[in-house]
């Protein structure tokens, strides 16, 4: 064999003699072969398309993931049973992976179905937002950029939040643009029933590789029930956009919420719109105060170098009325650390507004605004009452800052 080797080697001649040396085998040992490069090959093929599911797994975050049984055929593999946690919290019931004919011995899978996915995670302040098992985000997402279709059937999504457990129900679709090999486009619905939040949602979008993200958001129903918030009828659209050439993402939409309560803060008919990138927002809110016959809320907040700047209007046809807002937005603030320091800088104190209700009784008028101007840190206040007396229309102003001398005109 040797003698063998050496000539038909020098002449080049590997088939040659390959095809002798077969010739030379008998028929036993040629059949034990064949055997031999079946089952390889078998084995090849089998272990070809697990560890190419459990690669795709690894890529899109489940880094422990495992599976309890497969099917595995020319151009198709089917897992049943996986689990992507170790202990079992999240879950897969079956995922499918289709690719070419010799898929899975030969290249990766195209398109990805999963079936009775089950997502265990929590939501806190300090961490945001985790899942049994998953690494977020994927470690690799150009390599998940190579699938053509990936489909989330009907699947559940379990939160612990600090408003309690919520369960939400999920399903979605990427699927690459027949036109352009770098874009896709997106669709999912996210919804979910239960005390604390009721939400149906829509989401479209696409997505271009090296280019731009844009996500669309439809709210057709909301509700959000918890011990300090309270949110009716709400609905509307919102929109996530990040462009390649600015890193910072812009956010835009508009809500309408039919009742709002936080403590005893109560809102009726609140509508609010948002635009800007996400380190110079802009949000404009308008509302009925209930409790406050006559009464109406305007808000606006604009983004800039220095902080959040603020300017804010109350209106209402009763003195009593305004002082009373204004005593509930100091509870608000008593409660909420991040506007401790705003409200302090507006000097709302019962002495001070003793101070404001003797200055503006001296005089009868039509109608009050309350305005707030400044940043986040530094709040200035006025009461501007009205009237119109002899076809003019006549103001008086007074500071919430005591030192500042009230006028009028």
């Amino acid at each position: 064999m040797l003698f063998l080797c050496l000539k038909y080697g020098m002449q080049g001649n590997v088939g040659a003699m390959l095809i002798r040396l077969w010739n030379m085998l008998t028929w036993k040992t040629k059949a034990v072969f064949i055997a031999a490069f079946c089952v390889g090959g078998i084995a090849l093929f089998y272990t070809s398309g697990t560890s190419r599911i459990n690669d795709a797994l690894n890529t899109a975050g489940f880094d422990m993931s495992r599976s309890e049984s497969s099917t595995i055929r020319p151009g198709k593999v089917v897992l049943r049973g996986i689990s992507l946690d170790s202990d079992g919290f999240s879950m897969v019931g079956e995922m499918t992976a289709h690719g070419n004919p010799l898929f899975p011995l030969i290249g990766n899978p195209s398109r990805i179905t999963l079936n009775d996915l089950q997502l265990t995670g929590e939501w806190n302040e300090e961490l945001g937002l985790s899942f049994a098992g998953w690494s977020l985000p994927p470690r690799n997402i150009r390599a998940l950029a190579n699938l053509d279709r990936v489909i989330v059937n009907d699947s559940i999504v379990d939160l612990d939040t600090p408003v309690g457990a919520l369960r939400f129900q999920f399903k979605g679709e990427a699927a690459r643009s027949p036109d352009n090999e770098d874009l896709y486009y997106l669709s999912a619905n996210l919804g979910g029933k239960q005390h604390q939040i009721t939400l149906d949602t829509r989401f479209k979008g696409q997505w271009e590789r090296g280019k731009d993200f844009m996500l669309e958001g439809e709210i057709r129903e909301g509700r959000i029930n918890t011990n300090t918030l309270n949110a009716s009828r709400l609905s509307g659209w919102l929109s996530y956009e990040q462009k390649a050439d600015n890193p910072v993402p812009a956010l835009s939409g508009q809500l309408q919420i039919g009742q709002f309560i936080h403590g005893d803060m109560k809102l009726n008919n609140v509508a609010l719109t948002l635009d800007g990138d996400l380190t110079r927002p802009h949000a404009i809110l308008n509302a009925e105060m209930v409790g406050y016959e006559g009464s109406s809320l305007l808000i606006e907040a604009q983004g800039q170098t220095e902080g959040l700047h603020i300017l804010a209007t109350v209106e209402s046809p009763s003195l009593d009325k305004l002082l009373s807002i204004l005593g509930e937005l100091r509870k608000q603030a008593e409660s909420a650390p991040l506007l401790q320091e705003a409200f302090m800088t507006l000097l709302i104190t019962e002495g001070n507004m003793d101070r404001v209700r003797r200055d503006l009784n001296k005089g009868k008028y039509d109608s009050y605004v309350l305005e707030i101007e400044g940043l986040s840190h530094d709040l200035k206040g006025k009461i501007i009452a009205k009237t119109v007396k002899d076809g003019v229309m006549q103001r008086q102003i007074v500071s919430l800052n005591p030192s500042i001398a009230a006028g009028g005109n």
